[in-house]
């Protein structure tokens, strides 16, 4: 788990909680919903290092990770079965503070770095750590499309057995880079370049219950940013005209399915109270970060330098309560936790750190939110 992973929960995650409805059904046709709710996040990052190549792993530091965000944003129907969505994230605070770490020691018998067996680093080295800066501020603004070919109800001249939808998303780097040092010493929320988002879900409606089943991928564009100098300079570091170097962060696939149980409902009263319960595995391909993103100290040379991160897969189960006391206000609560399998956290060259989280590392997500339909 890494400070980047919890960035993209701030940018899809975290985001107003969605339901087996909401996956696969648009508002009436002109009508529309307001959402505004917290989301919030926890997760603790277990740090392992070996000291020789294939060598067993030794825990060499221990982080906790959290952050917290308001969402503000709507659907709107232009059509029968058609709508546009707008979320704009406005991050709180989002940080990694360690607990312990170990610094990072070279070894001249392997040729290489080794937190193993190395003093650890002082509280005042841990705070200082750029992998500890508190990033904030209004997110990348996500624009999105909606199309329902058919559905069980709602959608007139296209009603089916099932209902299914298409989701486009586009979300802009309106937020400051998250690689962007700010004056006061805090970094942007925006995850990075522009992404691109495609969904497609579908459920059905049963006695008492709605199962569902999405996929969604997420692409992310490369984005130039202007890395901190290193007193070194490796030859893997690629730099345009303007002295600014190209990341490619993760992109994502994810499989989710559940149901939605009715544990309330009166029709005539458009009045309900829903739960959600669903599991999703979610892939993360590998990425570029800048060498001091994951790790707590880094050694000077590579500071700033482009490091890459590897694949790994995130396991998450949730539950969710909708309660609609009346046809125009439904209230959402929502929680979920999260597994992260191990994986590299940073590698400049061959030679490079071989630290990576391990299996100890888990995330948990909670928010609550206000859901106002206009009909």
């Amino acid at each position: 788990m890494t400070a980047r992973l919890l960035l993209i929960a701030a940018a899809l995650l975290v985001a107003a909680p969605a339901y087996a409805g909401d996956y696969t059904s648009t508002p009436p046709w002109l009508r529309g919903d307001i959402h505004a709710g917290y989301q919030g996040s926890v997760g603790v990052l277990e740090l392992q290092d070996r000291e020789v190549i294939a060598g067993p792993l030794s825990e060499v530091g221990r982080a906790v990770e959290h952050a917290h965000a308001i969402h503000i944003g709507g659907i709107f129907s232009a059509y029968h079965g058609i709508a546009v969505r707008l979320d704009i994230p406005i991050i709180a605070h989002d940080q990694r503070v360690w607990l312990t770490a170990n610094s990072l020691r070279y070894d001249p018998d392997y040729g290489r770095p080794t937190a193993v067996g190395s003093p650890a680093l002082g509280g005042d080295v841990l705070e200082d750590s750029t992998s500890s800066r508190i990033h904030n501020g209004f997110g990348d603004i996500t624009l999105g499309f909606r199309a329902v070919p058919f559905a069980e109800s709602g959608v007139p001249g296209r009603t089916a057995p099932v209902s299914l939808a298409v989701d486009l998303d586009l979300t802009f780097p309106s937020g400051a880079s998250h690689d962007k040092l700010r004056d006061n010493g805090t970094g942007g929320p925006g995850v990075g370049g522009m992404q691109l988002g495609l969904g497609l879900a579908i459920s059905r409606r049963l006695a008492g219950s709605e199962p569902y089943l999405r996929v969604a991928y997420t692409h992310r564009a490369p984005y130039k940013v202007d890395l901190a100098s290193a007193q070194v300079q490796l030859s893997t570091v690629e730099v345009d005209d303007e002295g600014r170097t190209t990341l490619n962060p993760a992109d994502q696939l994810t499989l989710g399915f559940g149901a939605e149980i009715i544990a309330q409902e009166n029709l005539a009263a458009d009045t309900s109270i829903r739960l959600d319960v669903g599991v999703a595995f979610t892939y993360v391909s590998d990425h570029q970060v800048s060498s001091g993103t994951y790790l707590p100290a880094p050694l000077d040379p590579t500071v700033g330098h482009r490091a890459a991160a590897g694949e790994h897969v995130v396991i998450e189960a949730g539950l969710g309560v909708r309660v609609r006391p009346k046809p125009q206000v439904e209230l959402v609560i929502d929680l979920d936790g999260g597994w992260v399998s191990p994986h590299v956290l940073e590698q400049v060259d061959s030679k490079s750190y071989s630290m990576r989280s391990g299996p100890a590392s888990f995330l948990m997500r909670f928010g609550m939110g206000a859901i106002v339909r206009l009909r």
